[in-house]
């Protein structure tokens, strides 16, 4: 059986537009490029063929991959979560010792390092996402990202999506 690809759905939806984007797009393009390049005297000592043909390899590479993630995914958004510990589609909200507090939506292995609405996307492989995973209310973790912080886990919501009024269902907190 194949690995599950965790996604939000807006990635699925953006992984589909980028799918549709090679298909169709680029892989026509680079048609055309192989072509105006067989023009130069066919595919021996040729290095505009040459190019033309290990971009159609990169091409279809990018395109298998796409597709595998695709078949293979799960969005997080339709997966029942409990949100009395911290995984996957949960947002965690952690304050450190400074009083300083941050939000984090555990996510994918693909999706982490961009913000929304909800927070920060980390990764549950990343390190900050593997140490923030199965944790309650109330727990806290020590991470050394640059400088040693304690951060208590003092909220965890289900992520929904970035919906202008930021919709969190299924709250557990403590002040």
């Amino acid at each position: 059986m194949a690995t599950p690809n965790y996604m939000l759905r807006r990635t699925r939806k953006a992984l589909e537009a980028h799918l549709k984007h090679l298909e169709h797009t680029v892989r026509r393009d680079n048609s055309l490029l192989k072509n105006e390049a067989f023009t130069f005297g066919g595919p021996h000592e040729n290095s505009a063929w040459e190019s033309a043909i290990q971009e159609e390899k990169l091409i279809d590479h990018q395109i298998a991959f796409a597709h595998t993630r695709l078949v293979n995914s799960i969005i997080i958004e339709d997966l029942h979560i409990n949100t009395d510990t911290t995984g996957l589609g949960c947002i965690v909200t952690v304050r450190d010792q400074n009083s300083n507090e941050f939000r984090y939506v555990l996510v994918g292995p693909f999706e982490g390092g961009s913000r929304t609405a909800s927070g920060l996307l980390v990764s549950i492989d990343a390190p900050l996402g593997h140490m923030l995973s199965g944790r309650r209310v109330g727990d806290e973790v020590t991470e050394n990202f640059g400088a040693l912080r304690t951060l208590l886990v003092t909220k965890v919501d289900l992520y929904v999506d970035d919906r202008p009024d930021d919709q969190l269902l299924g709250t557990s907190s403590t002040k």
